[in-house]
């Protein structure tokens, strides 16, 4: 993804449903792969009303599949993580990454970091974020 490309920034929900689509893995998924993997469960109309809006904007490739569309994210998670970023840098920080780290030193008993005290590990999006992680019963 470069600087030149169109890119809509996903509002929350949409963006639930991307990480679901990582979380995935790489092969295309139905709409009811993304619930299985989705950390709130949303219903399946709800999902795939989510999945048109991201498909709409250029963030989901939808292919027909034997049982209906299949799903694949365009952009990696890191990708849509830079992207995300840097539009934030640009709005708020006159685009000087180092006025975001300056902020988030200065203000981090506000903002709502789990912060344990040792070094971040890396995030794995392969996994659900949450602690629990809620189910649908059958």
């Amino acid at each position: 993804m470069t600087e030149d490309d169109a890119f809509t920034m996903p509002t929350r929900a949409e963006l639930g449903v991307l990480m679901a689509l990582w979380r995935h893995g790489s092969s295309p998924a139905t709409g009811r792969d993304v619930i299985e993997h989705h950390d709130d469960c949303p219903a399946h109309p709800t999902v795939m009303n989510l999945l048109r809006h991201l498909h709409d904007k250029g963030l989901v490739a939808k292919t027909p599949g034997d049982y209906g569309n299949l799903f694949t994210a365009v952009y990696s998670c890191e990708q849509v993580i830079q992207r995300i970023l840097a539009s934030l840098i640009d709005r708020f920080f006159d685009g000087d990454c180092g006025k975001l780290v300056a902020y988030a030193q200065a203000h981090q008993q506000q903002l709502s970091c789990r912060d344990s005290g040792r070094p971040a590990e890396p995030f794995d999006y392969s996994k659900p974020h949450r602690s629990q992680r809620h189910t649908r019963s059958p």
